[in-house]
This record gives structure tokens, C-alpha cells and sequence, in this order.
């Protein structure tokens, strides 16, 4: 009874790097937050993000100057806004005065 019991499975090279063939979960528990569920790489914080080492120098006075352009521009179309509908009622008032002397 020379039968070969071995099973045939398909051949596959060997992979050198047997971490690639991990299933989807496989790498979750090696993932940068703890088994608490708290972000164990500080890196990426909106402290750091504003800081000038972490962005390579200028950058956070850049936003900050973006910043002040943004909150200038909004005052600026608030005031457009506010006289353009002064310009409105100041026209509506003369046109009115103009409609009751010519009726006179």
C-alpha cells in the first residue's frame, strides 16, 4: 500500500517577509493606540500641529497671519454689507421724496 497520504496543495513561494501575509485584523493589536484606546504616538496633537518645530519653523505664524487676513476680510464684508444696505434705504427714502414732489 504505497499510497502517498500527503494532501496536494498548491505551491506558493515562500514569502521572506511573513508579516505581509497578515489577515486584515492581524496588525490591529500593533496599531499606535493602546489596548485603552488612547493615542500612544503624542505627534499628531493640535498643540504640536500649531507648534513651530513639528511644522519646520514659520508656519505657525503663517496660519496665525492667514488667520488675522480672514477675520479682517469677514469685518470688511460685514461693513460692506451694513453700508451697502444703508445705500439701499438711503436711495428708497429719495426716491420716495422724489415721487411726492413730483405729485405736487
Amino acid at each position: 500500500m504505497g499510497r502517498n497520504r500527503r494532501t496536494e496543495q498548491p505551491q506558493t513561494p515562500k514569502d521572506p517577509h511573513p508579516s505581509s501575509q497578515q489577515g486584515p485584523m492581524d496588525g490591529f493589536l500593533q496599531s499606535p493606540r493602546g489596548a485603552a484606546g488612547r493615542n500612544e504616538n503624542p505627534g499628531l496633537t493640535p498643540q504640536s500641529l500649531r507648534s513651530p518645530t513639528s511644522m519646520g519653523g514659520g508656519e505657525s505664524s503663517t496660519l496665525d497671519r492667514i488667520s488675522e487676513e480672514l477675520r479682517a476680510m469677514t469685518a470688511a464684508m460685514a461693513m460692506k454689507a451694513d453700508l451697502l444696505t444703508l445705500t439701499t434705504t438711503i436711495q428708497d427714502a429719495l426716491r420716495a421724496e422724489m415721487a411726492g414732489i413730483r405729485t405736487e
